[in-house]
């Protein structure tokens, strides 16, 4: 792709603006200028327009050169376009009268402040499709892509707008112009992208492909298809690849040439792939440069959809309040400009703003609402989304059925070849998580939820504490020591097939057998009900079959059973720094930390204390060999601080302050080991930590 806002002069305009043959070269600019107006080629028409500024005043100048001239124009008023039109009809110019049709129009768009204005552009371009064959092929397709784009974006009808479009493909590929098919694709791709066809819109963008080399391609077309592209990653969650082709473009020469509407379209998602991306300063850089560029000019649309974009990125860096008055905003300010579009996205943004604030009752009727609208006009990525917050927000009421019912219905109205429903802005695995919490009895030998999901969380680490839905089950509330000891005992023994023997032996060892196996239903009752007001119908969390009993995997979500699953899963790969500090991060303090009332609630203690010592040694040495060990040093030091007596910590520790460039902290390192090992073992450092302190620069006592 060229990188360069200029273009070289055709033939013949070359020898005839050499020659100063004024009258031939307007003529034929004329006849040229509306082709490479139709196929967006702005270069050639800057190129070839910029001569004309010292040509003899007495020259003649014709119509349509001075409407190519205005159309290069940003700042041409509207009005401008209107008279064009008139007079292009009068002299049965039907060929700019079309031009200049698709150019007021796109003006109307570029303004974004009162997209109502489109109903007249709307019936000169139907106007202008039926006069049958006095438009031609190139022209025809010029205009069905506006027709289209006045279909999905003003009057927010996508199923309107893809038929339109692919009309557009066939009369573009009957003028063989590959401007214009590629920027077809681009532009059903978007509508694609609402009907929730992913599929389909990455096999239209691939089919055009081999177009983009093309030296016929025009620069705008080229730069929109890749724009689209980039969204495509967006949407699928490949934020590196979205922010890849996204970044390229934004760097183009050309980029800032792009009409508003192409222009908002690949800073909005290049802000998107950076934000979500964690990369925050490239973020707030184009985040400014967006608002700078569409707040000042009173473009309502473009100010409402950059609201939802930065409401979403808000959601997705856990400011929901944030998201929220963004929604708000998204929707005010799009109403303003009289299209539907804002306010259809900007209402899921506040659905998911509700949902993650809590308001949940708040969050379920917006988006019970919303959700049949989205159905009802064709958004399907909209209405897959809504329903699957819903199904998330009704889990947590304990109404799994309902749920389900809601996670299925995208299945209904999503193009077949997609597959699983779609939420393109929520984080990787909520589809899963979601999943295991629907169906429990599949979740069994699956992955346990994670806490953002679970309808039971249960936190181990530090104190104890146990949310069943949103509520906190305070010790007023357990009825009952032994009801609590039994959900630790679960939970000591894994969550899984615990069986019932072991549980009576560990809790009832002093009763006879049939007072004990009472005494354990009994307290498997009360676990299940607890955290229940009266008369609600308690969650299917706890599973007893063929005398075993488990914890709802799909329900429940534990601390330190996730963090056994997945710092074994690190040690036995051994090759991923994030699932290290993904698992370690859940360590926040040790298990029960103050619970003495049982020896297994000890000796677990100890187990896993023993695997967060195993864990942050194998993360030290991994982050060592791929030269960022200040990413293992938070790690090190709080876990010397639990075992100190453990000397290899300690070099851990110093290696990483060498490998960072800091001798003197790893000389403190040094002096703290010592310390410690002579006040707990009356040792003196090994020989590892002496080498690694002489290393350090610690001169020889």
């Amino acid at each position: 792709m060229e990188g360069s806002i200029f273009t070289p002069m055709r033939s013949p305009y070359d020898s005839l603006l050499e020659k100063e043959r004024w009258g031939e070269y307007i003529s034929g600019l004329c006849q040229d200028g509306i082709q490479w107006w139709f196929n967006m080629d702005m270069p050639s028409l800057l190129c070839h327009l910029a001569p004309l500024n010292g040509i003899p005043p007495e020259t003649s100048r014709p119509l349509r050169l001075a409407f190519l001239s205005d159309s290069v124009n940003p700042s041409a008023p509207i009005e401008s376009m209107e008279k064009f039109h008139q007079l292009f009809i009068e002299e049965d110019d039907l060929e700019a009268a079309s031009a200049a049709a698709a150019a007021g129009a796109a003006a109307v768009f570029d303004a974004g402040s009162d997209l109502t204005l489109l109903d007249v552009w709307s019936e000169r371009i139907e106007d202008l499709l039926g006069r049958g064959d006095g438009v031609s092929p190139l022209a025809r397709a010029s205009l069905l892509g506006f027709k289209g784009m006045i279909e999905f974006v003003y009057r927010g009808d996508v199923a309107r707008a893809s038929e339109t479009y692919k009309e557009q493909l066939r009369w573009a590929e009957r003028a063989h112009s590959h401007s214009l098919r590629v920027f077809h694709a681009a532009g059903y791709g978007h509508v694609l992208l609402y009907l929730g066809d992913l599929h389909g819109m990455d096999l239209l963008l691939s089919e055009v492909t081999p177009l983009l080399e093309h030296p016929e391609t025009s620069p705008a077309s080229r730069l929109y298809h890749q724009i689209t592209l980039g969204i495509l990653h967006v949407n699928r969650g490949n934020l590196p690849e979205a922010k890849k082709i996204l970044g390229e473009m934004m760097s183009h020469p050309l980029f800032d040439l792009l009409p508003p509407r192409i222009w908002l379209l690949g800073s909005s998602h290049f802000f998107l792939a950076t934000a979500l991306g964690g990369d925050r300063e490239s973020a707030e850089a184009v985040s400014r440069k967006i608002q700078d560029r569409t707040v000042p000019d009173l473009n309502y649309f473009q100010e409402g959809y950059v609201h939802f974009v930065l409401g979403e990125a808000s959601l997705w860096l856990g400011d929901p309040y944030k998201a929220l008055i963004h929604s708000r905003q998204a929707i005010e300010t799009g109403r303003l400009s009289g299209s539907p579009v804002p306010e259809r996205v900007g209402s899921l943004l506040m659905g998911q703003a509700l949902s993650d604030l809590g308001r949940t009752q708040e969050a379920m009727g917006h988006l019970g609402r919303w959700v049949d609208e989205w159905e009802r006009t064709g958004y399907y990525l909209l209405a897959s989304a809504g329903c699957l917050e819903l199904a998330g927000l009704l889990i947590k009421e304990g109404k799994v059925e309902e749920a389900r019912k809601y996670y299925e219905r995208p299945s209904t109205f999503l193009p077949h070849a997609e597959g699983p429903p779609l939420n393109p802005m929520r984080p990787a695995g909520f589809l899963e998580k979601l999943r295991y919490s629907l169906y429990p009895a599949a979740a069994e030998v699956g992955n346990w939820a994670d806490a953002d999901w679970a309808a039971v969380r249960v936190q181990t680490f530090g104190q104890f504490l146990v949310r069943i839905r949103d509520n906190i089950v305070y010790d007023r509330k357990w009825q009952g020591g032994r009801t609590k000891a039994l959900l630790k005992a679960l939970v000591v023994c894994g969550g899984t097939k615990v069986p019932t023997d072991l549980l009576i032996d560990w809790l009832w060892a002093d009763s006879d057998g049939d007072k004990s196996a009472r005494n354990l239903k009994m307290a498997l009752s009360r676990l299940r009900h607890t955290g229940c007001e009266k008369g609600e119908l308690p969650l299917p969390w706890i599973l007893v079959r063929h005398r075993q009993v488990s914890l709802a995997r799909g329900l429940c979500s534990v601390d330190c059973i996730l963090f056994h699953a997945r710092i074994s899963t690190a040690m036995r790969r051994n090759d991923d720094v994030d699932l290290y500090l993904g698992a370690l991060d859940l360590y926040t303090d040790d298990f029960l930390a103050n619970d003495r009332s049982h020896l297994w609630i000890i000796r677990h203690r100890e187990l896993l204390r023993g695997e967060l010592v195993r864990g942050v040694k194998a993360l030290a040495g991994l982050c060592l060999t791929h030269g960022n060990p200040d990413l293992a040093i938070p790690y090190l030091e709080r876990t010397v601080e639990k075992d100190p007596l453990d000397e290899d910590l300690w070099v851990h520790l110093m290696r990483a302050h060498l490998g960072t460039g800091n001798p003197a902290r790893a000389l403190k390192a040094f002096r703290n080991a010592a310390e410690a090992l002579k006040r707990g073992l009356d040792l003196e450092p090994g020989p590892a930590l002496t080498a690694l302190a002489r290393e350090a620069g610690l001169k020889s006592q």
